[in-house]
């Protein structure tokens, strides 16, 4: 096959909007409006969490010219509003997802 054909591609956000994790799980809470965690001997622990997760989006920037249009927060908030629009309202999901696409696209 082609070169490229048959490999993963990643679509994350622009490198400036990197964030901790811990930012993006606070930035899921808020947008689910509820939800905790606690950070339990991490100190003790031999296991050491990224500080930073991103994905490398270089191949699909480079190769087919893509770029997000969306910061990570705004992506975050939109994805977990999602999920719980399916989860606690699945009737209403369709309709929930063209209005996210319909905002999208007014961007």
């Amino acid at each position: 096959g082609k070169e490229g054909q048959h490999t993963a591609w990643n679509f994350g956000s622009r490198e400036e909007d990197a964030l901790p994790v811990r930012h993006f799980a606070e930035t899921a809470f808020r947008a689910l409006g509820k939800g905790s965690y606690k950070i339990a001997g991490a100190e003790d622990s031999p296991l050491r969490e990224a500080p930073v997760l991103k994905l490398d989006s270089l191949r699909a920037k480079s190769i087919l010219g893509w770029n997000s249009r969306m910061s990570v927060e705004d992506s975050i908030i939109k994805t977990f509003s999602w999920y719980q629009c399916y989860y606690e309202n699945p009737a209403h999901i369709c309709d929930y997802t063209c209005e996210q696409i319909n905002s999208f696209y007014g961007m």
